[in-house]
């Protein structure tokens, strides 16, 4: 993959082209990770609403038919079912860990397997969380690692084309 960026004055809007033989998958997957830039949810907090970006989201957990939405400082609300905002985040690094939790792998520091098919992440603010999975904990392991092993990969490229 070639990574070329053109700077010019007087452009008002980043446009984005891809040359390539034949739209595959990696092609879509670049696309799709392009379109969750601008992605934005919508949730409340004090009978206010917000914006926000996937980005700042830790985690999004089930509680008595509610659903919030856990940043490093704040807890927000949201009309969303988990199921929704799974099929909605489905381009972005979100895995569906449990049945009442969706974990944002970019925030996610270490995993530790536990006993009894348990597994223990530490979010980056140092929040733990313990999960109970139906899944088995390797295949878990092995979900999680996939967003480590793409983005080392990525900035591969990113070197090599600044090399040439």
């Amino acid at each position: 993959m070639k990574v070329v960026v053109n700077e010019q004055l007087g452009i008002q809007e980043i446009e984005i082209i891809i040359n390539c033989s034949s739209k595959d998958e990696t092609v879509q997957k670049i696309v799709s990770s392009l379109s969750v830039i601008d992605m934005k949810l919508t949730c409340r907090k004090d009978d206010e609403i917000f914006q926000l970006d996937p980005a700042n989201i830790l985690y999004i957990e089930s509680v008595d038919r509610k659903t919030f939405l856990y940043t490093e400082q704040q807890i927000f609300e949201t009309e969303r079912r988990l199921y929704e905002l799974e099929a909605y985040l489905e381009n972005c690094s979100f895995f569906r860990a449990s049945k009442a939790i969706i974990i944002n792998l970019q925030r996610v520091q270490s995993l530790r397997p536990e006993l009894g098919a348990r597994l223990l992440l530490t979010m980056d603010n140092k929040e733990k969380i313990q999960l109970f999975e139906r899944t088995p904990v390797p295949n878990a392991v092995a979900k999680l690692a996939v967003p480590t092993v793409l983005s080392s990969l990525v900035m591969v490229l990113y070197n090599l084309a600044d090399v040439n």
